[in-house]
């Protein structure tokens, strides 16, 4: 092969790797951004639920006599945690879509680099659970961790889903709301009475 189509070749592999940098980078920047506004959009419905609840429970705490303004609260909330699961979903897939895109790209440039340093994404699950037990395992010279810090250690490397947690707050609001709004239904204030008294509001 002669030297000209050996540095164009070397050149093609370069602008290829630039490219692939260039596209991960927009990849990383996407998949941050969408972990930014669940989180966001999660504060916004769970604060906005938490008023709802407490605008609720403030009408048994003064004998409200009604059942008319409960059920539509109760309405309400039921209402507001749906568009609260429906806007968690569709952040969660959207940033598995880019974390699915970022293990491919990064796969991409690694076959071209062959550089095994530089991978943070494509890596198996076993992969990762070694690094962070690695991590957590102290040095022998080290005394031995309490078994509350083992136990600890031990739910850390369940890796537990955050955002999955708070996907299922939002479904225990649903269900929340499904009971009141039953409730309200059937509202008596002899039913609501013994809670009413139970409820002090500042």
């Amino acid at each position: 092969m002669s030297n000209d189509k050996k540095d164009n070749l070397l050149e093609k592999k370069k602008i290829g790797k630039k490219k692939l940098e260039k596209k991960l980078d927009i990849a990383l920047k996407n998949r941050n951004l969408e972990i930014g506004l669940f989180w966001q959009r999660s504060n916004y419905f769970l604060v906005l639920n938490s008023a709802i609840a407490i605008a609720f429970l403030s009408f048994l705490g003064n004998n409200y006599n009604g059942k008319g303004i409960p059920m539509i609260m109760a309405g309400f909330g039921l209402f507001v945690s749906y568009l609260w699961i429906k806007v968690l979903l569709g952040g969660k897939f959207w940033q598995n879509y880019w974390e699915s895109k970022l293990k491919y790209l990064e796969k991409m440039l690694h076959n071209n680099s062959m550089d095994s340093d530089s991978i943070l994404f494509d890596n198996n699950k076993y992969t990762n659970e070694y690094t962070v037990r690695h991590f957590l395992t102290p040095d022998m010279e080290e005394r031995k961790p309490s078994w509350r810090k083992r136990l600890i250690n031990f739910c850390v490397l369940r890796k537990p889903s955050v955002s999955d947690s708070m996907i299922g707050l939002s479904v225990g609001f649903i269900a929340l709301w499904f009971i009141l709004f039953v409730c309200a239904w059937f509202y008596t204030p002899s039913f609501f009475l013994p809670m009413g008294y139970s409820i002090i509001f500042f």
